[in-house]
């Protein structure tokens, strides 16, 4: 049972015998049903509750309002429909464009993917995941995204450079030289500086050295002024060369 202890009106002492089962009568004649007690108690504690969760959806309201600025009031909704899988495969790729223009490239890279789920036969969203992927620098996922498309029939150029590079960061050469050649032949009269250090770097790095030096002399005779194309990496390349041969 549930004591008042002191008299709130006469500050007295209240003794046992005072307390009624559900009430308390003091010597002074105050008195109070402790079932009333308990009622407010229980009350005041489901104020405290509301209080709280009420307290805590503002702050996180504040929270998202700051993280998502003027996107706010569009982003929360398409999120919603994400997170129950009710959002459509154009609402999806609304929330991985909202995500890039802020920056969030984790919540980007999963709307890509589910909006790949709900249109596997669109390699758009594949591509995009691809190339998101490969600027974070998640180059055995990036490989696998880029497994799905080319496997799908996809043939977009840009996808091709950004799968040899994730093919030649996951020490996949042989498929990346593949995929780095198809994109320097696709502009055979272009010097394509990028896909050409790319290459070049993959081949100095798998000790291909002498194809490495071919490929930078190839690309030379291409103009009148590439003849010092990667002057200092060919240099070093011949240097390397050299050592190997006195090495024997």
């Amino acid at each position: 049972m549930t004591h008042f202890g002191h008299c709130p009106a006469c500050n007295q002492q209240i003794p046992q015998e005072r307390y009624f089962n559900d009430s308390v009568i003091c010597e002074c004649g105050w008195n109070r049903s402790l079932k009333a007690k308990a009622v407010s108690a229980k009350q005041t504690d489901r104020t405290c509750i509301a209080i709280f969760i009420f307290a805590a959806l503002l702050i996180g309201s504040f929270i998202q309002a700051v993280n998502w600025d003027k996107y706010f009031f569009t982003i929360i909704p398409l999120k919603t429909q994400q997170v129950l899988g009710m959002a459509s495969a154009q609402q999806l790729t609304k929330i991985a464009d909202i995500c890039m223009e802020r920056k969030k490239y984790t919540c980007a890279e999963q709307a890509y993917a589910d909006a790949y789920k709900k249109e596997p036969t669109n390699l758009t969203h594949l591509e995009k995941l691809g190339e998101l992927q490969v600027k974070q620098e998640l180059m055995l996922s990036a490989t696998k995204t880029y497994d799905l498309y080319f496997g799908a029939n996809g043939n977009s150029f840009e996808a091709k450079y950004n799968y040899a590079k994730a093919l030649a960061a996951t020490n996949n050469t042989e498929k990346a030289e593949k995929y780095f050649k198809e994109v320097l032949n696709a502009k055979p009269d272009t010097l394509q500086i990028t896909v050409t250090r790319h290459y070049i770097n993959m081949l100095v790095k798998n000790d291909e050295l002498t194809k490495a030096k071919r490929v930078i002399e190839h690309f030379r005779k291409q103009g009148s002024n590439t003849g010092l194309f990667m002057d200092k990496e060919y240099k070093e390349i011949k240097d390397k060369l050299s050592h190997k041969v006195a090495s024997f």
